[in-house]
């Protein structure tokens, strides 16, 4: 893997292994209108999405109806990754996450709704969270001036409140448009994370300290050892952070059952578990109030790549492995307690029972392309973002859509808006 991307995915993966160191004023909508060759329709009806569960309630129509182009490298779109809903809206940034686009038409065109011309998002952190096609946050931290605000939208954009921080920003997860999460990270070294975990329930206009390391300090009841990958909620007070730690047959998942102020690990009972792999959980997926999965990256000894699901059923008390597939996948989505997929850079895996099969998808995929994202909103409608596997650029990305659950992809005639 030789591109930015790329090696930002393997510093993340083998971080453990390797040892770890260490005012905005509101904007105003894109005016300018489609063009006719970009119909609005052919996805589906709006429905409520509120992360983490998400139950699609509408079928996908037909493809819009455009005449596909033959993917051209020199031919794309600046976006970088998806965050799409079934009414066809959708949020991406670049691939620094200096700008942020918005789609209303199911990703055919795309507009900057941040920052304003001559500012940017660049400085040091930031992370988005994307509740629906209308409501978001942004974190932003400067670490030159040591200052970090959150940003809130509830109209796609068009405007934006500011709410200046008196801590260091981090990674949000919101539960609804009130209620929300940030895992603040503190210093990395020497296979170590410390963080700082805050909660608000009024859309992040103020927050309360819940957890905090303190280097240093005493061992508090969530390590400091370990790198966080990430973390979610699946209501006010049952929650979980994830990550990895050079430890075999170690699962780092830790959960908290009093809205983050302490922690306790919890294993997934793995079947038939290798006693030498090394792991790394990613935030777990819930698609209902009891229902989720849990992701694992598996690192074997003979250099096999892995990915081994858990699942819970009864809310995040327990975890159970029910299977794996042959991808270090590093996109997981799941849409309901049947249907999933894993993405790797040139592999694509679907299960439509709950996990417990994979079906390869992988020759669907463009050929002479990497993938980059990929997002479903149902069992059959989803956007896959590649790149130009031959060029340095992550500037001319192109976007495809199904409408088969991944079986056959359509490239979009998607375009940058004025």
């Amino acid at each position: 893997m030789n591109k930015t991307y790329q090696t930002l995915l393997i510093a993340l993966m083998f971080g453990l292994l390797l040892g770890a160191c260490n005012s905005q004023t509101p904007i105003s909508s894109p005016t300018t209108s489609l063009e006719t060759s970009y119909p609005i329709g052919g996805l589906p009806s709006p429905t409520d999405v509120t992360y983490p569960i998400e139950t699609p309630t509408a079928e996908p129509t037909a493809l819009p109806t455009h005449t596909p182009t033959t993917p051209t490298p020199s031919v794309g779109l600046p976006t970088y990754g998806l965050h799409m809903f079934a009414d066809g809206s959708g949020w991406a940034f670049n691939s620094n996450q200096s700008v942020l686009y918005h789609t209303t038409d199911g990703g055919l065109s795309w507009f900057t709704v941040y920052p304003q011309a001559g500012e940017t998002l660049e400085g040091g952190s930031v992370d988005g969270f994307f509740l629906d096609g209308n409501t978001a946050w942004l974190s932003l931290s400067d670490y030159a001036t040591e200052t970090s605000s959150i940003l809130h939208t509830t109209d796609s954009g068009a405007t934006w409140s500011e709410t200046p921080l008196t801590f260091l920003g981090g990674t949000l997860f919101f539960l609804d448009n009130n209620t929300g999460f940030m895992l603040s990270r503190l210093g990395a070294g020497a296979g170590s994370e410390w963080v700082a975990v805050y909660t608000t329930s009024d859309a992040g206009q103020t927050w309360e300290q819940r957890f905090t390391h303190t280097p240093g300090g005493e061992e508090p009841s969530l390590p400091a050892g370990g790198i966080k990958s990430g973390f979610a909620f699946l209501d006010p007070v049952n929650g979980w952070i994830t990550g990895s730690e050079p430890v075999n047959d170690f699962v780092y998942l830790y959960r908290t059952t009093d809205g983050g102020t302490t922690w306790a690990h919890q294993p997934c009972d793995i079947a038939d578990a290798d006693p030498d792999a090394m792991y790394t959980s990613f935030p777990p997926i819930f698609v209902s109030e009891t229902e989720g999965f849990l992701p694992l990256q598996t690192y074997l000894m003979d250099g096999n790549a892995q990915t081994i699901v858990c699942k819970t059923s009864d809310g995040g008390q327990t975890w159970q492995s029910v299977s794996s597939a042959p991808v270090q996948g590093y996109v997981y989505d799941f849409t309901d307690g049947q249907n999933g997929w894993i993405l790797g850079e040139t592999a694509l895996f679907r299960s439509t029972d709950g996990a417990t099969t994979w079906e390869d998808l992988s020759s669907s995929l463009p050929a002479g392309y990497t993938a980059l994202s990929v997002d479903f909103v149902d069992a059959e409608a989803g956007w896959l973002l590649v790149y130009d596997s031959s060029s340095d650029s992550f500037d001319q990305n192109l976007l495809f859509y199904s409408q088969n659950g991944g079986q056959t992809w359509v490239q979009l005639d998607a375009r940058m808006g004025d």
